[in-house]
């Protein structure tokens, strides 16, 4: 895995991001691993090992950083109208 350094200021990711997966995290305390997968360009000619090989970005974050972006989402969900799986308080 390669490791890389934002730079102040906002900053974007290219390309699309076509899935997210969430996992623990090996470290100290509660972390958070989320993985996103990029999509390929598809005006791009990809060998057929690059596309088996995709793009991913790792995030890691602390469980309460984790449990926020979550409630910001199913906010953000809410106030757009866009369906949401029930919520089970239990999986907080």
């Amino acid at each position: 895995m390669q490791i890389i350094s934002l730079s102040v200021g906002r900053n974007e990711v290219s390309p699309r991001i076509a899935s997210w997966t969430v996992e623990l995290s090996e470290g100290i305390g509660p972390l958070v691993e989320l993985t996103a997968l990029g999509e390929l360009d598809p005006l791009i000619q990809h060998p057929l090992e690059k596309r088996q090989a995709a793009t991913t970005l790792a995030i890691h974050m602390d469980r309460g950083v984790a449990i926020a972006l979550s409630q910001q989402i199913r906010e953000l969900a809410r106030s757009k109208g866009w369906p949401l799986p029930p919520e089970d308080e239990r999986r907080v």
